[in-house]
């Protein structure tokens, strides 16, 4: 009978770091470890040739038969055995650091000019530097374009107080600054305003950091108002001190400041950091502008960024797509969205989704029992989807008045929530709450009693972590 270990085998970090490999990189990989120039040990390239015939699953491992083909003629010997796949794992390692390396073409031109220029080659150190520049002025810009902007900017002060004089490099320290500014300016907006949302998601007090205090007392307006407004990257000012203003301010003309500076200059922007400031505007818009949400999302879904930022339509972004068409009173919009954009869907996911679709349309027509056997039908496995599917069954035992139904089931979802470990704590908290504020909710409704709904609502405006809060305000308002 085989011997199939896990501890050395199947739980080996190479084991687990080859599984990610596609078969192209599987495939390079081998030609890497082959190659003369990084001087791989012959029996780590056995080692893998024999681990490969096991790709992609790394199943039925015998580690006995693998090192009689790693090592022939060897006696079988664990230490080595462990020293050989750790070997592997270094190499592995190097390979990805390689291949990361050429996905960044910026920190390969910034080893070469910073060799150049640490060789004394000021002549091809110089030319470089021009090509880089040239190259960068038709890039979109990134969330790490600044950044290589700075390095790169940086050796050229090098550079020139290595070839020529101080003098020569001191309009080039400015301009690294100014760029460095840039970096700076447009990832922290970003990563503040991601701070604050935060606080509200996960009850995250951040008030006393650094980053916050230092925010605090910038004052974007009369930052803008002193900057050059015709400087070639102004609107970058301009985006992160809106940004900035939404952040502190809230106030619904930050947010239209904002949305304009992000839709009169995205097109200069990057894929990545365009679809991260629209879904900034997504998000805030989601509970406050219906209408604004639905036009948000509609705008990102006819440009098509959803289906450039992945293999597929990620199920977060179509649900959340739907829902907003749903709540702008679009139904029309969102039957057609459905209709064409399903196919985009991971597989596993298009049939659930399509039924869930349709049990919040039919909630949204009030058609709750039809409803209610769509929602039955939906399996999905992602847990955060499968409180969805328990937060609207709930609402539907609140509109059809079913207390009996509703009561046993918020004790079945709570037992869930309890015995679930795969369940995180502030998940956990958030809809305990919605149960707690529920079942309050219905008996207040059963009994018609206003002051208790009153009492109620001031209960649930002071809890910031509650799901499902705007429906359950929205319900309390009707009986008051």
């Amino acid at each position: 009978m085989r011997q199939f270990v896990t501890n050395i085998m199947d739980n080996s970090k190479v084991i687990v770091l080859l599984k990610t490999f596609s078969k192209k990189e599987i495939k390079m990989f081998e030609r890497f470890l082959i190659s003369p120039y990084f001087g791989c040990k012959q029996f780590t390239v056995n080692l893998f040739s024999e681990l490969k015939k096991h790709y992609p699953d790394f199943r039925e491992l015998d580690k006995k038969e693998i090192f009689k083909q790693s090592f022939p003629g060897k006696v079988y010997n664990d230490s080595l055995m462990r020293k050989s796949l750790s070997l592997l794992y270094q190499y592995a390692i190097k390979f990805i650091s390689l291949k990361l390396l050429e996905s960044e073409p910026e920190l390969e031109d910034f080893m070469y000019i910073n060799y150049a220029r640490t060789h004394s080659l000021f002549k091809l150190c110089g030319k470089h530097l021009e090509e880089f520049n040239k190259q960068m002025q038709n890039e979109e810009i990134h969330m790490d374009y600044f950044y290589y902007l700075y390095i790169i900017e940086r050796e050229k002060v090098f550079y020139k107080l290595a070839a020529f004089s101080q003098k020569d490099a001191c309009k080039d320290v400015v301009s690294r600054n100014e760029i460095l500014l840039l970096d700076f300016i447009i990832k922290f907006s970003l990563g503040l305003y991601e701070m604050n949302a935060n606080k509200s998601s996960f009850n995250y007090d951040y008030e006393q950091s650094p980053a916050y205090i230092f925010f605090k007392n910038f004052a974007p307006e009369k930052f803008l108002s002193e900057i050059s407004l015709n400087e070639k990257y102004s609107f970058i000012y301009e985006i992160s001190s809106h940004l900035l203003k939404l952040t502190f301010g809230n106030r619904t003309d930050d947010y239209y400041e904002l949305k304009q500076a992000v839709m009169k200059h995205y097109q200069k922007l990057h894929l990545s950091l365009t679809f991260g400031l629209f879904t900034i505007l997504s998000s805030y818009s989601a509970h406050r502008f219906p209408k604004e949400h639905f036009e948000i999302n509609r705008f990102l879904v006819e440009k098509g960024f959803y289906l450039k930022i992945g293999a597929y339509f990620q199920l977060k972004d179509f649900i959340r797509t739907f829902k907003a068409a749903i709540s702008a009173d679009e139904p029309e919009w969102a039957e057609k969205f459905l209709s064409e954009y399903k196919k985009y869907l991971n597989p596993m996911h298009n049939e659930n989704t399509e039924i869930y679709c349709r049990a919040l349309t039919d909630y949204y027509k009030k058609d709750y029992e039809s409803a209610l056997r769509s929602l039955s039908k939906v399996k999905y496995q992602l847990f955060s989807f499968k409180q969805d599917v328990y937060v609207m069954s709930l609402q539907i035992h609140y509109e059809l008045g079913n207390h009996e139904t509703a009561f046993s089931l918020t004790d079945s979802y709570r037992h869930f929530l309890r015995e679930n470990k795969l369940v995180d704590e502030n998940s956990r908290d958030r809809y305990n709450f919605f149960m707690k504020y529920y079942a309050k909710l219905f008996k207040a409704k059963l009994s018609d009693d206003r002051i208790s709904a009153g009492l109620l609502k001031a209960e649930l405006q002071k809890e910031s972590n509650a799901a499902g809060k705007e429906w359950l305000s929205e319900k309390i308002d009707e009986l008051i």
